[in-house]
């Protein structure tokens, strides 16, 4: 098992998330697994190969991007006179019209009609007509993903933003700091951008702003509390310095309206804590409080009776609601209530908020999966949801109307004016939907197009701002049928077993799922790949860790691959060859087939280990493709020009961030777009330099682009922001391929030959341009000698009264208006004599144990007899493996074909290939050789075998270094490691199955130089494997006038200089004058050997 090759290596480190939620509602149901497997298909992509997405990376990305050459960012637009449009949606129609996942809101302390919401990835967005339209107000900040925002009471023009979305999910997006505005939200500045950082997604997400009322309304004296992953942090000058006043993950913040200097902090996994003076000071209030099974915590103040406070409790293991604990005096003692009828499902750690109404402290309301209110102070709750989206995230109140109650959901914000009995949704223009990977745009309508989004269904826009949700759940890819745009294609997130995942076709009325012929039980990733032929419509292929094939609209699918190791994650199939089709996976696998699936190449020469994002192949040429890679600390695309045996890195200058999608300019062969955490990137020099396309766009992450070379449009669809279109407006333009075809027959056979070539036409209006074939060659057929768009042109061959000999004829292929136009197919057709081949034999199997590295030598006889035999020639190839050689490829007549078979690299398991043998004119021609090398692994195995380390002389700190411990068979068996090095210390150094053994080496002691050790790891198995660790010690640099300072009395070493004095001197534990003479020792000797005259 090779590090591409690892299975589910990401388990342990989310397992704090696989939770198992209650169905949410008739609105959008969610399988149980549903969350898990959300947060598992985000995370998954950008931390592959690591457990973590390392620390710090997108915050590292962007630093990069905004540091680049003066030279390359100022580089002229890519598309002169063009910026991009937003698409919508705004609205999406369901039992409540909804959006996105909003995560903040915030209203005006005197005025309703003003209103600042906040998206997960969508920004800050500002109503002044009581949210009857909205403003972005954000787009063009350092970050989109909203945690909470907060306005000040006393000059309401001042507005603070906390950015990062801290609701746990993969996709809550990191933060920047703390956004704050000062008109209104007209402009904004950043704060705290060098105090947000920590081990999160890479920085602080912001749960809660507060402002203290008592220092409101000048920026430089108010006091401002941030509660985030990183802690509790207060700013007393309204954000420009920051302290820590209260470790932990800080999940929610409330202030007591009539004694503004008391403050309640939740913080998760620990309690409550209370401050009596403006969070200065901190001390936990935990009489009565559960100390088990404590995990995410929000709280609520009654502002009518503010001794009253209220924590809703996420249980840690199980994840559904602990339960809601009431304070009536001031948090000094804590009761448990009833509070029967709420619930959270099992994913509290997602969605969970309480509020209580500021008339009436017995008024609650709770939000989980559903909505809930209580009128007897929280002993019981009802069902209040009346058809608003599922999956709440806050609750709060209209300050001039405390009976005006405002929801934010995954579905976007909504107003009921009577305690919950009805609801009005907001949602007339936020533009908030976070769309998944596998969106289509239709041939000719430019604004229509279809795409799969987070909990809101697949979705269809029709040109208006509204759209259709054509299915529910989470949506992922879809097709549209460029011939008739009537038939489409969609489907919903992948579940093992389910009775609703897989691919669904829609002939213009629902979409029916269509899944006769594929394994339901296999893995797939929550969003698996379908991806529509480019030239054959009614072919379409599907991804679970197998590939998949349809050929009659998704009537039936045929299994065209073995399982491989990893889910499938890209596929492209070849637009000038329907045999080729590319696929990658999401253990960094990359496979080619050139003849529809009998046999698979794995092309990774060159690809780093990371999770294959997106593919694409060059139209006009099957051999170029290009790849796109997740992940961190790796080139992030790629161009391979001969069909992916090698691969060159394109990344040029972009920023070390997960490229998410990548499409081709078809009429410009240097430029690409590229689809990223941090936009849309633009080519046009193949990757030498990359310019941000951010004319129009917002700074949000976008998850899938898609081209209609038709309509000329580019489509974005981002994570939070909806989708964006921008014009190319290619001219029309025409290519055949291939250009020439040939063929091969005996004398007299009966039968037509059927052949076939791509037309293909791109640019605008491409999808309807109508195109004509001709021919004067008596002896083809065409069966196509018209069509539109991009589509095959197929003919015959009749060899009735044709001799032995080369025939030539030549199609032309005509579209008005189109560049290249008209085009030729020269077809060449060599008519044969009988003559016979024989191959012996038709196998050969060999096998090797893992970490072998000496090539064998296969033979087999060709035979040829019949007319001419000894002038015939023959030749032989095979499938591409690069672990067969064949030696003699061709040769004249009979003869001996030879090949080696080298098993240097090769993972275990059956490896094979295929050597045709074909003669032209011989019957029995081709022949195939099977040909089979089985790799057999040892019982165990270290990945690598080899580590080293460094440390300085006299150091204390320890190395901590890792390997891959690799079990053969069913993976149950137990390890264990020993070693015979001193300074080797095992920190993980034993297990069950494929792990991971980890130990530190420890400098101290240790003397200049370099120490070889051995790690032997043992299996109960019976197997055994060796790692050769070194540990290199080097010098400090010592200045020899500093040691003899430190002897006078002056500082002037720091510690571990004086320990590395003491162990090159005389080793007693403390730095003295025999020390010092023993350095003026070896300062005169390295003098003396310095050479010189």
């Amino acid at each position: 098992m090779t590090g591409r090759h690892r299975g589910l290596w990401w388990f342990g480190a989310i397992s704090f998330l696989f939770l198992t939620p209650t169905p949410s509602s008739s609105q959008a149901e969610e399988p149980p697994d549903t969350p898990r497997l959300r947060w598992e298909y985000f995370y998954e992509q950008r931390a592959y190969p690591f457990n973590e997405i390392p620390r710090g990376a997108l915050q590292r990305a962007r630093f990069q991007l905004g540091v680049r050459p003066m030279g390359v960012s100022a580089a002229p637009p890519p598309i002169q006179g063009t910026s991009w449009a937003p698409l919508g949606p705004q609205r999406i129609p369901s039992s409540g019209t909804s959006t996105g996942r909003l995560t903040a809101i915030a209203v005006h302390p005197t005025s309703s009609d003003i209103i600042y919401v906040g998206g997960a990835q969508g920004g800050v967005w500002k109503s002044t007509d009581g949210g009857m339209t909205w403003t972005p107000k954000t787009d063009e900040q350092c970050s989109l993903a909203m945690g909470s925002i907060a306005i000040d009471p006393v000059n309401p023009e001042i507005i603070y933003a906390g950015t990062g979305e801290q609701h746990f999910s993969s996709d809550s997006y990191y933060g920047c700091g703390v956004l704050r505005s000062e008109d209104g939200g007209e402009t904004w500045t950043q704060l705290g951008a060098s105090v947000f950082t920590g081990d999160d997604f890479t920085n602080a997400k912001i749960s809660r702003v507060d402002v203290d009322p008592s220092t409101a309304g000048v920026v430089e004296t108010t006091t401002v509390l941030a509660a985030t992953t990183l802690g509790l942090f207060r700013s007393a000058d309204g954000g420009a310095m920051w302290d820590l006043v209260l470790g932990g993950t800080a999940t929610d913040l409330v202030r007591n309206p009539s004694d503004t200097q008391v403050l309640y902090a939740a913080i998760r996994s620990t309690g409550v804590f209370k401050s009596t003076d403006g969070g200065v000071t901190w001390v936990e209030i935990a009489e009565g409080f559960p100390t088990e099974n404590v995990s995410r915590i929000n709280l609520a103040l009654a502002p009518s009776s503010p001794e009253t406070i209220l924590a809703s409790i996420q249980h840690r293991s199980e994840s559904n609601l602990l339960g809601i604990w009431k304070s009536t005096n001031g948090g000094a003692s804590w009761i448990q209530l009833g509070a029967n009828g709420a619930s959270c499902g099992t994913q509290c750690w997602y969605n969970m908020t309480i509020a209580v109404s500021p008339a009436d402290p017995n008024v609650v309301y709770f939000g989980g999966v559903s909505l809930y209110r209580s009128i007897n102070g929280g002993l019981s709750f009802s069902d209040v949801r009346r058809g608003i989206h599922v999956d709440q995230h806050l609750i709060t109140f209209d300050p001039q109307d405390p009976g005006t109650v405002y929801v934010g959901n995954d579905g976007g914000v909504f107003r009921s004016t009577d305690g919950g009995g009805s609801w009005t949704s907001l949602n007339t223009n936020l533009v908030l939907t976070q769309f998944y990977p596998g969106v289509s745009l239709h041939p000719w309508e430019a604004a229509v197009a279809m795409g799969g989004t987070q909990d809101n269904g697949t979705l269809e826009s029709q040109g208006t701002d509204e759209y259709a949700r054509v299915l529910g759940g989470d949506g992922g890819f879809t097709a549209i049928n460029p011939q008739n745009p009537a038939i489409r294609y969609g489907e919903t997130q992948w579940n093992t077993e389910s009775t609703f995942s897989g691919p669904r076709r829609s002939d213009g009325g629902s979409f029916v799922r269509k899944v006769n012929g594929i394994d339901v039980t296999e893995n797939a990733l929550f969003i698996p790949p379908l991806v529509m032929d480019p030239v054959n419509p009614d072919r379409l292929y599907f991804g679970t860790v197998r590939l998949y094939r349809t050929d009659d609209r998704a009537e039936s699918w045929t299994s065209i691959s073995e399982p491989f190791n990893g889910r499938i994650s890209a596929i492209a199939p070849a637009a000038s060859d329907p045999m080729v089709v590319y696929m990658g996976t999401s253990t960094g696998g990359v496979h080619r087939t050139e003849n529809g699936g009998e046999l698979w190449s794995q092309i990774t020469l060159g690809i780093p280990n990371r999770y294959i994002r997106d593919m694409a192949v060059d139209p006009t040429d099957w051999q170029k493709v290009f790849l796109t890679v997740s992940g961190f600390q790796s080139g992030h695309v790629f161009r391979s020009s001969d069909a992916g045996r090698t691969w060159e890195d394109i990344s040029g200058d972009l920023p070390d961030i997960p490229v998410n999608a990548i499409v081709l300019d078809p009429a410009e062969a240097n430029t690409l777009f590229i689809g990223t955490d941090l936009g849309v990137f633009v080519t046009n020099d193949g990757g030498v330099t990359w310019t941000a396309m951010k004319d129009g766009f917002p700074n949000v992450a976008v998850f899938d682009l898609a081209y209609n070379a038709s309509t000329g449009v580019l489509l974005a669809a981002t994570h939070g922001r909806g989708m964006f279109t921008l014009s190319l407006n290619r001219p029309l333009t025409l290519a055949v391929l291939p250009t020439g075809r040939e063929g091969s027959e005996l004398i007299g056979n009966p039968d037509t030959v059927p052949d076939s070539a791509s037309v293909i036409l791109t640019g605008v209006n491409s999808a309807g341009a109508d195109w004509t074939a001709t021919t004067e060659t008596s002896w083809i057929s065409l069966s196509t000698p018209t069509g539109s768009g991009t589509a095959r042109l197929r003919w015959t061959r009749d060899l009735t009264g044709m001799g032995k000999g080369t025939y030539v004829g030549t199609i032309r292929v005509s579209a008005d208006g189109a560049i290249d136009s008209p085009t030729e197919v020269v077809d060449t057709m060599v008519v044969l004599a009988p003559r016979q081949m024989t191959v012996d034999p038709g196998s050969r199997t060999h096998t090797f144990a893992v970490g072998s590295a000496t090539p064998v030598q296969e033979t087999a006889s060709v035979g040829i007899t019949g007319t001419n035999a000894s002038l015939a020639t023959w030749e032989a190839t095979h499938g591409g493996s690069h672990w067969l050689t064949i030696t003699t490829p061709s040769a004249q007549g009979s003869g001996m074909l030879e090949w080696t078979k080298d098993p240097t690299g090769l993972e275990e398991g059956v490896h094979v290939d295929t050597i045709l043998v074909s003669s032209v004119g011989a019957d029995g021609t081709p022949t195939s050789i099977v040909d089979s090398l089985i790799m057999n692994s040892p019982p165990v195995g270290l990945d690598p075998t080899v580590r080293g380390g460094n440390a300085l002389a006299g150091s204390i700190e320890l190395v901590h270094d890792s390997a891959r411990v690799l079990i053969a068979g069913d993976g149950g068996d137990q390890w264990t490691a020993v070693s015979d090095s001193p300074w080797l210390t095992f920190t993980a150094g034993n297990g069950s199955g494929d792990g991971v053994l980890r130990w530190t080496r420890n400098p101290s002691g240790l003397t200049l130089g370099t120490y070889s050790g051995t790690i032997t790891v043992e299996s109960t198995n019976g197997g055994q494997a060796v790692l050769t660790d070194t540990f290199t010690l080097t010098a400090p640099a010592v200045q020899t006038e500093c040691a003899a300072d430190q002897l006078l009395g002056t500082p002037c070493l720091d510690d571990l200089q004086q320990r590395f004095l003491d162990l090159q001197g005389n080793g007693d534990g403390v730095y003295n004058l025999g020390d010092f003479l023993a350095q003026l020792v070896r300062d005169s000797a390295a003098k003396g050997s310095g050479g010189g005259p």
